[in-house]
């Protein structure tokens, strides 16, 4: 009798341990969708995009762990693993906080996962997301701090982007830490847009309003910068050298860019990551992930509400429809916004992933 009552209790035991023992990569686990025939990109181009995404966030994408933070779970679909992609301390608390919410939604809860375009919108698109996950400087006063910018600006008079003249810096705080910092003045206060180097070597954007705090995008009036997703957008993971014309010292100036660039490369080259930066139109992905999905086509949504085309066409037959001017997704494409009344769920993302909004969510804030 005994040797029945040691199986039993052995059994027990394990199922219990089984019971409480719920590893935080599979409590924490998000799945995100993959429409390969919105987006126009096959499986590795939609995975090279949030690659491209998660890099933006600071992830560090570990080579000898990144095959389990981000997999396939099916042809359409991958699981993200918080835990595992190499966020700091702060940072994967808050796209934890992020996802917890994402996967309350009544579209997760109702399809089992997050559209890639959302996730990316969402995490990219809503500046205090991307600030919290990449533990950025909450003052223009810690970032001076932590990069000790006292040097020689340059003086940039005439800029694509900025309203009025411009002091630009660059540093190098040590090795590992490069900086650059734009400062606008008006009526004797100063708001400024940052730039540094994350420890995965990606950049990261900043943008620090006339109070010095941390600032969804600038002021119109200030600059047409956005936010900085579009930064991203618009530098393509290096500091750009097209955007300001300086009447002073012009070509030390793009001497100096480059040379930062070239600096930022060679330290990406000492990072262990399974990230590569190569080839460079990658990032292109990562934008048309968020574009396609906050602008989708009859088709698509057809796929995504599991409604038949005639009948989505007859419930928006108030909305008009656009072309998109970078891409070809097809020649009729709704707003996300616009049709988010008449969706049998979904998913609150920011209306314009590069310019701030009001609507513009916030997860942070939720208990």
């Amino acid at each position: 009798m005994k040797l029945p009552i040691v199986i039993f209790s052995l059994v027990l035991v394990l199922v219990l341990a089984t019971a409480f023992v719920t590893p935080a990569a599979y409590e924490n686990k998000l799945v995100v969708g993959i429409d390969t025939v919105s987006t126009r990109l096959n499986r590795q181009q939609c995975r090279s995009g949030l690659l491209w995404t998660l890099s933006y966030l600071g992830a560090t994408l570990p080579a000898a762990q990144v095959a389990s933070a981000i997999k396939w779970q099916s042809d359409s679909a991958l699981v993200i693993y918080p835990d595992l992609l190499g966020l700091g301390k702060t940072g994967e608390q808050a796209f934890e906080k992020i996802c917890d919410s994402l996967r309350n939604t009544s579209q997760y809860r109702a399809t089992g996962a997050l559209p890639a375009g959302a996730f990316v919108a969402v995490m990219v698109g809503c500046s205090e997301h991307y600030y919290a996950i990449t533990e950025a400087p909450r003052t223009l006063k810690a970032f001076r701090k932590q990069h000790r910018t006292k040097k020689t600006p340059f003086l940039v008079k005439h800029s694509a982007i900025a309203n009025r003249a411009r002091r630009v810096y660059f540093g190098r705080t040590t090795a590992a830490q490069f900086w650059a910092l734009a400062i606008q003045q008006r009526e004797g206060r100063e708001s400024a847009e940052a730039i540094d180097v994350m420890a995965n070597g990606q950049l990261r954007f900043l943008i620090y309003n006339e109070n010095g705090q941390l600032s969804s995008a600038p002021a119109e009036a200030e600059n047409l910068a956005g936010k900085p997703a579009k930064c991203m957008w618009c530098h393509e993971g290096k500091l750009q050298r097209t955007h300001g014309l300086t009447d002073q010292s012009r070509d030390e100036l793009l001497f100096t860019v480059d040379s930062m660039n070239k600096a930022i490369k060679q330290f990406r080259q000492t990072r262990e990551s399974s990230f590569s930066y190569e080839p460079h139109g990658d990032h292109t992905y990562m934008e048309i992930l968020y574009i396609s999905y906050l602008e989708p086509t009859l088709q698509q949504l057809s796929r995504e509400w599991r409604m038949k085309s005639e009948d989505i066409r007859l419930l928006l037959r108030m909305n008009k429809w656009h072309l998109h001017p970078e891409f070809s997704f097809g020649d009729s494409l709704y707003t996300r916004s616009g049709i988010t009344a008449a969706a049998p769920y979904s998913i609150p993302v920011p209306d314009d992933v590069r310019e701030w909004r009001l609507s513009d969510p916030n997860f942070l804030w939720t208990k």
